[in-house]
């Protein structure tokens, strides 16, 4: 009798449980607007969304917002606190590493601004290395040759290192710098919600950088592969998920693919 209990008791809880657990697949991000926000302890932006919809069309996996430091990703990925990124570039810093590039439809690029003035800005965007600038640490830049180590940029520039894109914006503001480089789209959209910011700043006429965006993931990942990453990915642009989700965090008619030149 006792055992018949049991057995109808074990029978019980092993209905009520799910066959099998989601495997958790580590997507790491660091601020870097509009596709990751942070807003104290939490965060937000394109890369947060994207994350949400792709565990909506499977069920295979658990896809987990990983914050990381900008400056530490490669060695993050490294020490395999994650095993995939979205909006990257295999520029910056990741050749040699065992890596799939997935291409998204998306683009951006960095531009050079300075404080409206009477001054002709033609030599200034020319040279930005004679000037003092003020640019986001650990983000891989132009007019630097993409060299993005600390130590490195302040040995050839006068450059004060921030933390992020309104970091950067507002120690320009703050006339901490002669320049500043901001993520073009961040900038774009801040425009948007603040239109008196037009009357105080001058954009150069062309990018310091233009770069296309995609997902990086682990070449050996034993489970997620790059054909099951692209086919879901596929399926969020076809169903218009894709530019829903960039609609929500830039500006009305702002494009997922920057043109290549702003002249």
């Amino acid at each position: 009798m006792r055992n018949s209990l049991l057995l109808c008791l074990l029978v019980i809880c092993l209905s009520g449980s799910p066959a099998y657990a989601k495997e958790i697949i580590r997507v790491g991000g660091y601020p870097f607007a509009p596709f990751v926000y942070r807003h104290g302890p939490a965060y937000d932006g394109v890369t947060l969304a994207l994350i949400q919809a792709l565990n909506q069309i499977q069920d295979e996996f658990e896809l987990s917002f990983t914050p990381i430091s900008s400056t530490r990703r490669l060695q993050g990925f490294d020490l395999h606190r994650f095993d995939l990124i979205l909006f990257e570039n295999p520029r910056w810093g990741w050749e040699g590493r065992d890596l799939e590039f997935i291409p998204l439809p998306f683009s951006d690029g960095d531009i050079m601004i300075t404080l409206q003035s009477a001054e002709d800005t033609t030599a200034l965007f020319q040279h930005p290395d004679k000037y003092s600038l003020i640019a986001v640490q650990g983000f891989h830049y132009g007019f630097a040759n993409y060299q993005n180590d600390p130590d490195y940029l302040r040995q050839h520039y006068d450059i004060l290192l921030v933390k992020d894109n309104e970091s950067s914006l507002q120690a320009l503001l703050r006339k901490r710098g002669k320049i500043a480089l901001i993520t073009y789209s961040y900038l774009m959209t801040r425009l948007s919600q603040q239109p008196e910011l037009q009357r105080q700043i001058t954009l150069a006429p062309s990018y310091d950088t233009r770069y296309a965006l995609g997902a990086l993931l682990r070449a050996s990942h034993p489970h997620l592969h790059r054909t099951q990453l692209e086919k879901w990915l596929n399926q969020l642009e076809q169903d218009g998920s894709l530019a829903r989700i960039w609609e929500r965090y830039v500006p009305k008619g702002y494009p997922r693919v920057i043109p290549p030149s702003r002249q």
